[in-house]
């Protein structure tokens, strides 16, 4: 069958484009955003080898895509002991991060740019017995290439934004082409399995999110109660998974809150570690005292009004500390950040308008009075002052928050069920 004529075009693109992918990987790696010692793998050369047959390759793109195909990789090896798990990420931080958690049965690669050559590359050294592809991961000469070898497609914990909807519907007979052909869609939420089905995808069900299934993030216990042990009873308000644009906005909130609690200490997590240096630079020109992680392991003292956490793997330590937490990606118009795992280790959250990757999370939460949103930067800091003046409040958001977390979950089991009676599992 032949695509329709935006997809036609768009592979003419990546065509004439490709004599300057090296270039590109090389300028991502100078930002730090690519792995240059990895470069032959987003060009579709393996660098690794998996033992055994039965392999399944479930591919997310970023950490949090990642955490979830993490959190249902174990199921699937419930249901098929004999699966091997090839996994496949973007980001470098997500490597970095799956690179030191994954079980015996799993090997990391990255995922190659969306070329023929790279894909017919890819696919004669892995040899998929399945394709999971997480959440929202269309790309189309990918899809392409499982195709003509009849590679069954799933698309797993499936997503999809407002905005990449509005831009499907632009384009009508390259998403029915498209989503079509995987030969299912699970989908996290009833809205979004409405929405793909009017796109073109078929055998479309509802399983809920994977990500709600995910247990806590770990922390080292040692660790935990030595900063409980240095801060005492000093009240610790997080910002995490924060955004360009939003750094300001908190800084200016800390020294709004500080004027009633001036030993406040604010934590701010950025989404993009390598962004530590440049929210220390505000900090020094907001004359604020501040630590960053990456550069020390120094507890703050007394004087330290913010600490920056510009690490990966280490939200749990900071969640565990912290009465209240705002979530990032949410005053920005970003689309929010998961506040799941916020919720189940009993955070009273804050969000702002922008969160519509997870709209039916946050309007659970918000309903059942488990978070609060704020409009703007005002707003956070009246919602945050209110909070830490009024303890008892706070610790009802957060038991009502780790109660919701709770009542959200069982999308793995549903999940592991459905690739099973549609043959997925070898």
């Amino acid at each position: 069958m032949i695509p329709p004529f935006p997809l036609r075009l768009y592979q003419r693109a990546i065509r004439l484009a490709s004599p300057l992918f090296p270039l590109l990987l090389a300028a991502r790696a100078r930002r730090g955003r690519e792995d240059p010692l990895r470069h032959k793998e987003r060009r579709g050369l393996a660098s690794a080898k998996l033992s055994g047959e039965s392999l399944l390759w479930i591919h997310a793109v970023s950490l949090g895509e990642a955490h979830a195909a993490l959190t249902l990789a174990p199921a699937l090896r419930q249901k098929s002991p004999r699966a091997r798990i090839l996994l496949t990420t973007t980001t470098r931080t997500s490597a970095k991060r799956v690179q030191a958690i994954l079980p015996p049965y799993m090997t990391h690669q990255y995922l190659p740019l969306d070329h023929p050559r790279y894909w017919r590359r890819f696919l004669d050294h892995w040899r998929p017995a399945a394709a999971l592809l997480m959440e929202s991961e269309i790309w189309p000469n990918m899809i392409g290439a499982l195709k003509a070898r009849a590679v069954p497609m799933a698309l797993v914990n499936a997503r999809l934004s407002p905005s990449s909807a509005r831009r499907w519907r632009r384009i009508p007979k390259s998403a029915a082409f498209l989503f079509s052909s995987f030969d299912l869609v699970l989908a996290q939420n009833e809205t979004i399995a409405e929405e793909l089905t009017a796109l073109g995808a078929r055998a479309v069900r509802l399983v809920g999110n994977i990500k709600n299934d995910a247990p806590p993030l770990k922390a080292d216990q040692a660790e935990v109660e030595r900063w409980r042990s240095s801060l005492g009873a000093r009240p610790v308000f997080l910002a995490a998974s924060t955004h360009k644009g939003e750094e300001a906005i908190l800084l200016e909130t800390h020294r709004a809150l500080a004027r009633d609690a001036p030993n406040l200490l604010t934590i701010i997590a950025p989404r993009h570690p390598e962004r530590g240096g440049l929210i220390a630079e505000m900090a020094r020109e907001a004359k604020l005292s501040h630590l960053q992680r990456q550069k020390t392991r120094s507890l703050p003292t007394e004087e330290t009004a913010l600490y920056i956490a510009d690490t990966v793997g280490e939200l749990g330590l900071f969640y565990r500390l912290a009465r209240i937490v705002f979530i990032g990606g949410s005053l920005a118009p970003r689309g929010g950040q998961n506040a799941l795992e916020a919720a189940q280790l009993g955070s009273a959250i804050l969000f702002g308008p922008h969160v519509f990757n997870f709209a039916d999370l946050y309007a659970d939460l918000e309903k059942n009075r488990a978070a609060l949103k704020v409009s703007s930067a005002a707003d956070l800091q009246e919602s945050a002052a209110a909070l830490l003046k009024d303890p008892a409040r706070a610790r009802s958001m957060s038991d009502k928050a780790k109660t919701r977390a709770k009542a959200r979950q069982g999308a793995v089991g549903r999940t592991v069920r459905a690739l099973a009676e549609k043959g997925f599992l070898p």
